[in-house]
């Protein structure tokens, strides 16, 4: 079934105005968003995200061209119907306090609740939902303060929920969090686009994640946005030549990008499964190139997962079993590398 479109660009040049000419930034985008899915945004430092995101939350006007949502330009919308439509989840740390996580939340429903900001029961019933929604019901009566970095991301989004938009957008949500909150984070943005049918729209530097997880990929630069799902993108080579830089290459089976190695070495590898894989990562990290297709007299054999050692098969002499790599990799190493 094809996705609605909720946001489009057309022509749109972003920037700012000094004081005496127009910094342009980017220009010329075409380009969609789209309900019931996760864009990633992904460029380089200075490429131009944030001031993006600034223009399609109309925090800033475009330089040039147009931004639709659903049958209308942004500049018509007036500035409570819009607050209906868009979310917005800055990158700067919350620094709120003396609040709980429940009136943070909230906090959320000022485009609906008036002047005095008083909550109705149909409004706290939707601020309850949307904590669950987000999977923070047991921090409702927590001081906003006492909170770690990833769950006051999850408050700010659980906020974003219960203002109600089919649009969120965020700069770089996981900014401030460890690996582990970084991936919690991501995955719940992809619930709430595929569960919920909202259009998740993030700026992001975290390549790796955004490429496993993302539907959509926005990749930008001084040249414009070019569009795609990363498996597209892989395909056609843009995902390669897009973030081409010495000491990375992309890896187009799992179409993920590496570390790239200077080998000093090659050694043939045996064996199979999530040991050889294991193998083949260390001795990369030494400079040294292995796998089956690799010639020479000595080998490795990395066995299976029903096997214990890891087994050295010198061009000459006894052969040398280990138990562990790091064991390996002490005796194998000097002699290779020599």
């Amino acid at each position: 079934m094809r996705r609605k479109e909720t946001i489009r660009l057309s022509r749109l040049s972003t920037g700012y105005w000094g004081k005496h000419h127009t910094v342009r930034v980017a220009a010329d985008i075409e380009a969609s968003l789209y309900g019931g899915e996760l864009t990633c945004l992904l460029g380089a430092n200075g490429a131009g995200k944030s001031t993006l995101l600034r223009t399609l939350s109309a925090s800033q006007p475009p330089v040039s061209g147009e931004i639709w949502i659903g049958e209308k330009r942004l500049a018509e919308y007036a500035d409570k119907e819009l607050a209906k439509l868009v979310g917005i989840v800055l990158t700067e740390r919350c620094d709120v306090e003396n609040l709980t996580v429940e009136e943070l939340v909230g906090m959320g429903r000022t485009p609906y609740t008036g002047f005095w900001g008083t909550l109705r029961k149909e409004d706290k019933q939707i601020v309850s939902e949307a904590i669950g929604q987000v999977g923070i019901a047991k921090l409702s009566g927590r001081m906003v303060q006492t909170l770690s970095d990833g769950e006051r991301q999850k408050v700010m989004i659980s906020k974003a929920l219960a203002q109600q938009t089919p649009i969120i957008l965020l700069d770089e949500p996981t900014a401030f969090l460890d690996f582990s909150s970084k991936v919690e984070v991501m995955r719940l943005l992809r619930s709430l686009a595929h569960d919920l049918g909202k259009t998740v729209f993030l700026s992001t530097h975290d390549l790796e994640l955004a490429l496993q997880i993302a539907d959509k990929l926005w990749l930008m630069n001084a040249q414009g946005i070019v569009t795609g799902t990363p498996e597209d993108l892989s395909l056609s080579g843009t995902l390669e030549t897009f973030f081409t830089h010495e000491g990375i290459v992309f890896d187009p089976h799992a179409g993920l990008f590496r570390i790239a190695f200077d080998y000093v070495q090659n050694v043939r590898l045996v064996g199979e499964g999530y040991r050889y894989d294991m193998v083949r990562k260390a001795l990369r990290r030494q400079g040294i190139r292995a796998g089956h297709e690799v010639c020479s007299l000595s080998y490795i054999d990395a066995g299976s997962l029903e096997t214990d050692s890891f087994v050295w098969h010198p061009e000459s002499g006894e052969e040398v079993s280990f138990e562990t790599i790091g064991d390996m990799l002490d005796y194998i190493v000097p002699v290779l590398t020599l």
